[in-house]
Order: C-alpha cells, then structure tokens, then sequence
C-alpha cells in the first residue's frame, strides 16, 4: 500500500523526533545489577568500577535502581583525534570504544569521548618495551 490515499482503512501517521541526551561514560543501574555484572559489561573489574564511584561506602553494596554509576572517564578530542587512535591510546580495542561511544560515527567526530577506566591498561597500550608503571 501507498499510505491512507491508495490502502482503504489506512491512516495518516505522524512521525515524531526525540532528541535525546546521554551523559558520557555513566550508567544507569537497574534493579538487581551488582558491581561484578556492570563491571563485565564494560570489560572492566568491580575494583576499578568501584575506585571511580567514590559514592559508594563498600564494593558489596547492593546497587541502588536508578544509581549512576561512572564506566568510563571523558576525554575531550582534539582536532587531530581519530576514534581508533583515541581507542588505541586508551588501551581499548573498537568493539569497547564503540560499546563506549555508541553515538560516534552517527553525528560524527568532535563531541568528547569516553574512555576506559582501567589507567593501567592505557598506561600499558602506550607504553614499548620493559617499561611499565603498573
């Protein structure tokens, strides 16, 4: 069918835009994650996870629905920036840049970036031979 003027019974539809904003690097917790399950979605440990949420008392807390918890740290890109050379900096392979930056590629490149939590891992992605500070 061609819409209301050619399918009998058809109606006209409207189509509505939502813009949307998302906080980068932050996630939502929903009833009944822990630490350890928001920690594996984001390929990291609850240590690390935990160490950047200074918000919460005790690493067995339970989760509270609705807590936002940091995943990630924000990095503002510069004019030189690619995702994969950000990624690579950081120590992510794209598939967790990505998970990470879902948005980027869609509106384009220029808004910040958000990063991996695990300082020893970007430490160790930029660092050659014997040294490193981990």
């Amino acid at each position: 069918c061609g819409g209301a003027d050619t399918c009998p019974g058809v109606r006209e539809s409207t189509v509505t835009c939502v813009t949307l904003h998302v906080n980068r690097c932050q996630f939502v917790v929903r009833a009944g994650h822990s630490l350890n399950e928001v920690a594996a979605m984001y390929r990291t440990d609850w240590l690390q996870l935990w160490s950047h949420n200074q918000h919460l008392d005790s690493p067995d807390v339970s989760l509270r629905a609705g807590a936002v918890l940091q995943v990630g740290r924000v990095y503002d890109v510069q004019p030189h920036d690619t995702p994969r050379a950000v990624a690579e900096r950081f120590g992510l392979d794209m598939g967790l840049f990505r998970l990470l930056n879902a948005d980027v590629g869609h509106d384009g490149w220029g808004q910040p970036a958000c990063t991996s939590l695990d300082a020893c891992r970007a430490l160790a992605g930029n660092l050659t031979g014997v040294y490193q500070w981990c």
